[in-house]
């Protein structure tokens, strides 16, 4: 059995365990783990409780600090140029009359760099010329507005099959498409699941077509679901 506290990043509804040590937590409160990304700002979903060692993700990590007002101005900060970044974008696709969706755009920091990051998509796929474009647009007319003081790499790309569905609006944009699921523990027998994407309940669950039947997953019991790669 393991004492953890259930994290959430931005606008996911995904949570994350993680070892709230001694710390005094509450939920609703803020925190900064540690993730593959480096040092995360994170909002505790669910507050200190003992779950099985078999629902834990292996190894555990420990909380690394409550947040401060520091750490709540930082992530503000981030935000705010994300959906700077996002509106800008968006108007350039529209003026160039681009037949691509807008999918997401992150800035964070990783390694000690900062990240920009725009997600695109379209029917038939993204190509190389595509993000040429929005990457030569973008980054002329944020040079000229300059809403990010920090010296940040750009990155256009798409989102990719193996991108993990982790948004509210993710599950919106991808019903009707197959998906793969993984629980990290069995449920009736089986961690890996695979069917038609119906979408998020009101209960915050992930409702999936399969065999001709709908199944609810509870989403904090979800590992991954990404959509399923076919052949």
């Amino acid at each position: 059995m393991n004492k953890v506290i259930g994290v959430k990043f931005k606008d996911s509804g995904k949570i994350y365990y993680f070892d709230p040590l001694e710390l005094e937590i509450e939920k609703g409160g803020n925190v900064i783990v540690e993730t593959t990304r480096g040092l995360v700002f994170g909002e505790v979903a669910e507050p200190p409780r003992i779950i099985a060692e078999e629902s834990i993700v292996a190894p555990l990590k420990p909380v690394v600090r409550v947040a401060t007002d520091e750490d709540r101005e930082q992530h503000e900060y981030y935000l705010s140029k994300e959906k700077e970044a996002f509106k800008t974008c968006q108007r350039k696709i529209e003026e160039h009359g681009l037949a691509m969706k807008l999918v997401d755009v992150e800035y964070v920091k990783e390694a000690g760099e900062y990240y920009l990051r725009v997600y695109l998509d379209k029917e038939g796929g993204i190509s190389l010329s595509d993000c040429e474009v929005v990457s030569r647009e973008l980054s002329e007319i944020l040079d000229k507005k300059d809403p990010i003081k920090d010296n940040y790499f750009l990155e256009v790309s798409s989102p990719g099959l193996d991108r993990p569905l982790k948004k509210d609006k993710d599950f919106e944009r991808y019903t009707g498409r197959d998906v793969e699921i993984k629980l990290y523990k069995p449920m009736n027998g089986s961690k890996q699941f695979e069917g038609e994407l119906v979408g998020l309940t009101e209960d915050n669950n992930i409702k999936v077509i399969i065999d001709g039947e709908e199944v609810d997953f509870r989403r904090k019991e979800v590992a991954l679901i990404r959509l399923a790669i076919k052949f």
